[in-house]
């Protein structure tokens, strides 16, 4: 549990413009899980769930009214899934699948509003690994949103 005092929040947006406020207390309350395994030599698996509960801890005023105590932060999913199956057939290079979920999110702080769905998002990586004397160089090759989801 982590209690967050004065939390700085959104005040208004536009043109390009954000200004903030503090939004007294919030309280995000929750817990992650994280397993990973060795599949065979050069395979391996990782899998995180991330269960979150982000609210505000006292009732505040905003410019569109009365913000209640309870209501969830804006843009924080409160389920989170990451699982990847990573494959390394040489100690130079490997590439992996990844998948991510993350359930709705408010979108504003009275949490009237529609919330954004719940989405899933599927990735691909690979990285290669040189050394040169005393120096190793990495890169990263990544495709993001492999079925061109569209998501918020």
């Amino acid at each position: 549990q982590i209690t967050t005092s004065d939390e700085l929040v959104v005040l208004s947006n536009t043109g390009g413009r954000t200004t903030y406020q503090n939004a007294g207390r919030t309280l995000r309350r929750g817990f992650e899980l994280g397993v990973e395994s060795q599949l065979a030599d050069d395979w391996t698996t990782t899998l995180a769930y991330t269960q979150l509960q982000a609210t505000y801890d006292r009732d505040f005023t905003s410019p569109k009214g009365l913000i209640d105590k309870g209501n969830d932060l804006p843009g924080v999913p409160q389920t989170t899934l990451f699982a990847e199956v990573n494959w390394k057939p040489a100690d130079w290079v490997s590439t992996a699948i990844e998948g991510m979920y993350r359930s709705k999110v408010y979108v504003e702080d009275t949490n009237t509003q529609k919330a954004a769905p719940a989405y899933s998002v599927f990735n691909w990586r690979a990285k290669f690994e040189q050394k040169v004397d005393h120096w190793t160089f990495h890169q990263t090759l990544r495709l993001d949103n492999l079925l061109d989801r569209q998501y918020v």
